[in-house]
């Protein structure tokens, strides 16, 4: 069925080579009414390091980066 067939995108950024790199810990992103949107997410890039985000469409990849800028 088609809603079973989910799309898969990535998301590539890169950590600029002058700065000190970003850890997320256990990252949790909130609706207004409270439900979680994104949660329980960490991830470590060093600088100059590409980090690929995978996962199906619409699984939080862009809502994870916007909440850590």
């Amino acid at each position: 069925s088609a809603s079973s067939m989910r799309s898969s995108m990535a998301l590539t950024v890169a950590v600029s080579a002058g700065g000190a790199g970003l850890e997320i810990r256990d990252l949790r992103v909130l609706a207004p009414d409270g439900a979680a949107l994104v949660r329980g997410v960490g991830l470590a890039a060093r600088p100059g390091v590409p980090l690929t985000l995978l996962g199906e469409t619409g699984s939080g990849k862009s809502l994870v980066l916007a909440a850590a800028m």
